[in-house]
């Protein structure tokens, strides 16, 4: 079988493909995630803003950890959110003021 310059354009652009689609696959999750947390001290408007509608909503005093996303935080005084995509979650807890007091991480319990 003779190498030609198209076989190895072809092969390098296979291999590119690839890469982009493992950068996606795992980098989105992660940039996701990294957004999520560096929204701590912020106002629940500027959340609401970046992030959307969350998945859940729980008043203070309302508050307990869905079925699906494990938590073990409380609530901080003020309400707490859930966004969540795919097999990671992240529970927002506000204070009393409305600033992101703590951010929880929770992964599904069927996501291994």
């Amino acid at each position: 079988m003779k190498v030609t310059r198209a076989k190895v354009a072809a092969l390098g652009m296979a291999a590119l493909l690839l890469l982009w689609g493992a950068a996606l696959f795992l980098g989105l999750p992660f940039l996701y995630a990294k957004k999520v947390e560096a929204l701590a001290g912020q106002p629940l408007e500027t959340v609401r803003s970046q992030l959307g509608g969350p998945k859940a909503e729980w008043p203070p005093e309302a508050f307990a950890c869905s079925s699906a996303w494990p938590c073990s935080g409380a609530a901080r005084g003020g309400p707490v959110l859930l966004y969540a995509d795919g097999s990671q979650g992240w529970y927002l807890y506000f204070d009393s003021g409305g600033k992101l007091a703590q951010v929880e991480k929770s992964l599904r319990p069927d996501a291994g």
